[in-house]
This record gives structure tokens, sequence and C-alpha cells, in this order.
């Protein structure tokens, strides 16, 4: 019956883009920073790999869903979700920029939590809101990304990002 932090995300938006099924607004989070990036927050170096894959000396601790973040060589910017694990290589949901190169290509792995996903196909919308909870005295940092793959130059117009915050004591 420990006291518990509630905390409430509303995205209010005037517009989501019109059409296409890789339109997306994503709403991840994590608690405090103990896990904001693997392998003791130190770069992995690929050692090969293909359009939507890198092969490294080891994946241990990679999870499916955690995101992979290409900060050196092809594809440096590039951000990913994987998708499959094997013990070297990862998969990843979308082809990279630039195919990981040997030895060129650096990337660091962060985990967060998605809450939800909105698409194209839930239409416009002024008010959505989130739910989480995380326990009393916990920092939690959200990461919002928005993803238009069209080049028809359309916008997700946000209006406004609130959040709240209640206490809850036991009964």
């Amino acid at each position: 019956f420990a006291n518990k932090h509630f905390r409430k995300l509303y995205l209010n938006y005037l517009e989501f883009p019109a059409s296409g099924s890789t339109n997306e607004v994503t709403l991840k989070y994590r608690l405090d920073d103990t896990t904001r990036r693997l392998n003791n927050n130190t770069e992995y170096t690929a050692t090969g790999g293909s359009a939507s894959a890198v092969t490294i000396a080891s994946t241990t601790g990679i999870l499916v869903g955690d995101e992979l973040i290409v900060t050196g060589g092809p594809s440096s910017g590039d951000i990913r979700r994987i998708i499959t694990v094997t013990a070297t290589q990862l998969t990843v949901d979308r082809a990279f920029t630039a195919t990981p190169v040997n030895a060129q290509t650096k990337f660091v792995v962060e985990r967060w939590q998605e809450v939800s996903t909105l698409t194209s196909a839930d239409g416009d919308s002024t008010q959505v809101g989130w739910d989480l909870g995380n326990p009393a005295g916990k920092k939690i940092q959200y990461k919002m990304e928005i993803r238009d793959a069209e080049t028809t130059g359309e916008i997700v117009a946000i209006k406004s990002i609130t959040t709240g915050f209640v206490q809850k004591k036991p009964t």
C-alpha cells in the first residue's frame, strides 16, 4: 500500500497526417535514467550487416523493442526499432539509409517502454491521453516520435503537451 504517483500525458494536436500507413506518433517513457544506454554506456561496433540488420560480437542484454541509434559510419543518425535478436545479429523494423559496414558503423542501444502509437487511421483528434504510473519519488522521462514517411510535406500540428500529477494514498 505504498503511495503511488500517477502521471497523465495529454497530446493535443490540430491535424494528423492525412494518409499513409507509416504515419505515426509514438509515445515512450522510462523511469529515471538507469537504462538509458546499454553496454555500459559505450558504443557497439558492427562486424557486418545488411539493409535491415547489423551483426555484432554479442547481443547479450539487448531485447526486441530496444532502439538502435547509429552514431558513426554509414547511416549515422538513423534510429531503428529492434524486431529480432539472435546471438550476434539485430534485425530492425525498416532498412538503414546505408548498409552497415564492418568496423565503421558504430551505434548505441537504448531501452524505452512504448505506451501507445497513433496512426493515420486514428484520424484527426483534439486530445489523446495516456496514464502512466510510477513508484513514488521516481523521475519519468517521456519521448515522442513523429514519423511521416511520405514526401508530400504533411505536418503534425501539435498544439500542446500537458502532464498531470496525482498522489494516491492508501484507503
